[in-house]
This record gives C-alpha cells, sequence and structure tokens, in this order.
C-alpha cells in the first residue's frame, strides 16, 4: 500500500507544455492509464468516529442512502484521498490513519468508475469542506 494515491500504477504521471511559446516548461498532469482522463485529487480530514460508517459506505457502494460526514477543518489522526476524473467517470479512494510518525494507508484503494464513481464524487461533494475545495 503506498502513502500517496497517485503512486498506485492505476495512474500515470506525464509532463505536457502548456504555453506553446515555451515549450521548454513543463507541467505535470496525472491520468488514469485505462481512460487517459485527467485526474485531480483533494484530501479530506475527518474524526475518527465516523470512519466504521465510511468504511462501510465505500464497501458497499451505497453512497446514495449514506449520511454525509462532517469534514474536518484541522488535520487529525484521520484522513481520505479522493482522486476523481474531471468527467467523474472515474473516482479512487483511499484512507490513512496516523500511527507513530506517519501515516499509514488503512486499506488498498478503492477504485469506482461509471455511475459508481459519479455517486462516490457527488457523496464527498455533499461533505462540508470538499464542496469548498473543489
Amino acid at each position: 500500500m503506498q502513502n500517496n494515491i497517485f503512486e498506485n500504477p492505476i495512474f500515470e504521471t506525464i509532463k505536457v507544455s502548456k504555453i506553446s511559446l515555451l515549450p521548454f516548461i513543463k507541467t505535470k498532469q496525472v491520468r488514469y492509464k485505462a481512460t487517459g482522463a485527467i485526474v485531480k485529487k483533494k484530501s479530506l480530514n475527518f474524526d475518527r468516529n465516523v470512519l466504521t460508517a465510511l468504511l462501510q459506505t465505500l464497501d458497499n457502494k451505497n453512497f446514495a442512502s449514506a449520511k454525509p460526514f462532517k469534514a474536518a477543518d484541522i488535520q487529525g489522526n484521520t484522513y481520505l484521498e479522493v482522486a476523481y476524473s474531471a468527467d467523474n467517470q472515474f473516482a479512487a479512494v483511499q484512507l490513512y490513519e496516523y500511527a507513530p510518525f506517519t501515516y499509514h494507508p488503512l486499506n488498498d484503494i478503492y477504485v469506482f468508475e461509471g455511475q459508481a464513481a459519479e455517486d462516490c464524487v457527488r457523496y464527498f461533494l455533499s461533505s462540508s469542506l470538499m464542496a469548498v475545495a473543489l
């Protein structure tokens, strides 16, 4: 398990030139290998007491009926990373927990495609801080 969701082999980082007049200036874009879609990443801190409900929601993919959680505005013991494509047809989620000296992944990466990905992104948008972060 990785400590950064983008270190997973389902993603690839490519260098692109956004300014045609200066081709030597390159920026990085992360893309989903399967479709080539550009992927964005957001991190959300949350209280540990919602961890069980959050894991059940991710395991069961029941985003529509799940109660939105309140994201914390300060860094705590747990956080998650959401990587999603610009068209919301792909989403990946990984949860992290602080153990002595560093954060460690709690689980393997959750990958959602199609309607499940749209529901997943909509669910995390409903949390108070991600709507602001996007």
